[in-house]
């Protein structure tokens, strides 16, 4: 999970996730640049990338990029948990 902001409802989206068996990291690094976040979640292996910035705070969702393919999609907040988790049993 990337760290744009919002600090505490990404730690709170991370324990949802975790409560799911999805393993789970965020971004403690000291930069805030998302170029960096994403090579950091890249160096991890991350298949998913969660952004939680600004414009998707303002909206209540989440931007869920697919680290294979490129792909984004936006993923109402409270749907975010269930979605990774369809999204893991099916690349499996």
């Amino acid at each position: 999970m990337t760290v744009l902001g919002a600090e505490d409802e990404i730690v709170r989206l991370a324990g949802q996730l975790r409560a799911r068996g999805l393993r789970t990291g965020v971004y403690l690094g000291s930069s805030g640049k998302l170029a960096k976040q994403l090579k950091w979640a890249a160096d991890q292996h991350a298949r998913w990338v969660l952004l939680f910035g600004p414009d998707e705070q303002a909206e209540a969702v989440v931007t869920v990029r697919d680290m294979v393919s490129g792909e984004q999609t936006q993923v109402p907040i409270a749907e975010v948990a269930v979605n990774l988790a369809e999204r893991a049993a099916s690349a499996s």
